[in-house]
């Protein structure tokens, strides 16, 4: 049987979310344990020069830039010393797919959406 984001507590809402934009292709199963073990969330991954990325996070408060930054520079850290988080911080709760910028993503792509979809009479 084959794993699907659904088994891993995945609500369809983040299914839609994520749909499309995933970077790294892996079984679902093993795709949020691979983001805990470097104290990543999903949002980490997404690429900063998509157009509602990246005014997204110029909207954003300093604190999640801030906290984005540090869990990246975290990331890169562990896996060249080839740990894995749990080995410094064993207690630390993990929510791989918190969402803080996907309602703002999701209302600024909508609102491309809607530019293009009024202008449509002009081309």
């Amino acid at each position: 049987r084959r794993h699907t984001a659904r088994d891993n507590g995945i609500s369809a809402r983040q299914q839609d979310y994520f749909r499309g934009i995933t970077p790294i292709r892996q079984d679902a199963s093993s795709f949020p344990s691979t983001l805990n073990s470097f104290g990543l969330t999903y949002e980490d991954l997404l690429n900063e020069n998509d157009n509602s990325v990246a005014e997204a996070l110029s909207l954003a408060d300093k604190d999640l830039i801030t906290g984005r930054t540090r869990r990246a520079k975290r990331a890169i850290d562990l896996s060249y010393k080839r740990k894995d988080l749990q080995d410094y911080a064993p207690n630390m709760a993990l929510d791989p797919f918190k969402s803080e910028l996907g309602d703002d993503i999701e209302a600024l792509q909508q609102r491309d959406e809607e530019f293009v979809k009024l202008n449509m009479h002009m081309s």
